[in-house]
């Protein structure tokens, strides 16, 4: 009897820990070949209220520990072009929100490591500051500044109109959001705009439904990340004010899907969920989950 308890107790653990990684990981895409990073905020000093807050210094640091690695940027536009190198290290780096501290204290630096960045924008915020966030209000870039930033290579992608959480909307509105910040930023930009980040990382089938009628072509998800079954979308691991070269390294490892660094990565991200419900809105009326 002993030894049957032993024996099954034995059997649950494998068992218990392929269920959790599943839940947070889920299946690797095979036909994914390289890791995602999602940053937002770059800004001076050590210490911000806002964990997604990342000091200029320890960015610099970073950036330098992925050129020093071998990674090279890729962007959401080059993703279906087929690389001349396939063995090479490519990594998408991601800003939401489109902030201004993004353009006075990350270019300069992704500049030094020839790097082309992500940015999703929300658009009724362009050349304004946010006001959905519980850490205070945040400058976003203007017209002016994602125009230059396009044109020099880094890809401008929408993060919605208002910056709500999708799954929460009606479908009328869902469509306005995807639909209306897309077409702003192609009346800005001058060019086709054909990718999304969710925010808040909300997003499931009805959304990305509803992104594809859209037009949007690709997305990028850091909540969720079992969807392997769909190439054009794309997991990307929340960078943190506490994140070292060493800890970031480890979240992009390609040599197991599975790390305490990538599992605290998919774990904080489900904080975020905390501001749009703090400041619930008149227009969270369908509740598919």
């Amino acid at each position: 009897m002993l030894f049957k308890t032993l024996l099954l107790a034995t059997m649950s653990i494998p068992l218990i820990t392929g269920g959790v990684s599943a839940l947070l990981f889920g299946r690797r895409n095979r036909s994914l070949n390289f890791p995602g990073l999602l940053f937002h905020s770059i800004l001076p000093g050590t210490l911000q209220p806002n964990l997604s807050c990342l000091s200029v210094n320890r960015f610099k640091t970073i950036i330098k520990a992925l050129k020093h690695n071998d990674y090279h940027s890729i962007t959401l536009s080059k993703t279906n072009v087929p690389d001349k190198n396939p063995n090479r290290k490519n990594i998408l780096l991601t800003f939401d929100d489109g902030f201004q501290s993004i353009a006075d204290n990350a270019i300069s630096i992704l500049d030094e490591a020839n790097y082309k960045i992500n940015i999703f924008c929300v658009t009724d915020f362009i050349g304004k500051a946010s006001s959905w966030d519980v850490y205070g209000k945040s400058p976003h870039m203007n017209r002016d500044t994602l125009c230059q930033l396009s044109n020099s290579g880094h890809d401008i992608g929408s993060h919605t109109c208002t910056h709500a959480f999708l799954p929460y909307l009606s479908d009328n509105d869902l469509k306005n959001e995807l639909s209306d910040s897309k077409h702003k930023l192609e009346d800005i930009l001058g060019k086709s705009v054909s990718s999304l980040s969710f925010p808040f990382g909300g997003w499931n089938n009805r959304t990305w439904q509803a992104a594809k009628d859209a037009g949007y072509k690709a997305a990028t998800v850091y909540r969720n990340h079992n969807c392997n079954y769909n190439t054009d979308l794309f997991p990307v691991y929340g960078i943190y004010q506490f994140d070292t070269p060493s800890t970031v390294l480890a979240k992009i490892s390609t040599q197991s899907s599975i790390s305490i660094e990538k599992a605290r990565a998919v774990i904080l991200s489900y904080f975020s969920k905390g501001s749009p419900l703090w400041r619930f809105r008149q227009q969270y009326t369908h509740l598919p989950y």
